[in-house]
Order: structure tokens, then sequence, then C-alpha cells
């Protein structure tokens, strides 16, 4: 895994690092499916919306991540 910033500390709340981690891989997946949904998810018009911190690391991760699974 990349040595970067997390805006969710792996070594205070490991489990909460892992399901931010896995949330972040199935968002990638499904954006091979529907990029449009996976805007949906992220930023509902229904007023659901996801922690602000969360939106801004997909936004931050979600195409580099893409992109190695894509092998680009």
């Amino acid at each position: 895994m990349d040595r970067r910033f997390y805006l969710v500390d792996a070594q205070v709340l490991p489990e909460v690092f892992l399901k931010v981690v896995r949330a972040k891989e199935l968002l990638v997946e499904l954006a091979d499916i529907s990029p449009e949904v996976v805007q949906m998810a992220i930023a509902p018009e229904n007023g659901e919306a996801l922690p602000g911190w969360f939106v801004v690391e997909a936004a931050r991760d979600i195409p580099a991540l893409a992109r190695r699974r894509n092998g680009s």
C-alpha cells in the first residue's frame, strides 16, 4: 500500500481504516461498471451525504486506484 496521508489513522483506528480502504476499492470496482453510479453514491441528491473527510479522500484516491487497477 502506498504511504500517503490518510485522514483516518491506521494506528489509532485500524478497523475504520480497513473499512475506508475497502470502501474506496469497491467504488473503483463500481466505476468500471458505471461512473455515474459512483458519482451518485459519493454525492447523493437525496441529502444523505457521506462524511466530508471520506468524500475528500475518495475524490483524491479513486483516480489513482482506478489507474492501478486498469494497469495504467
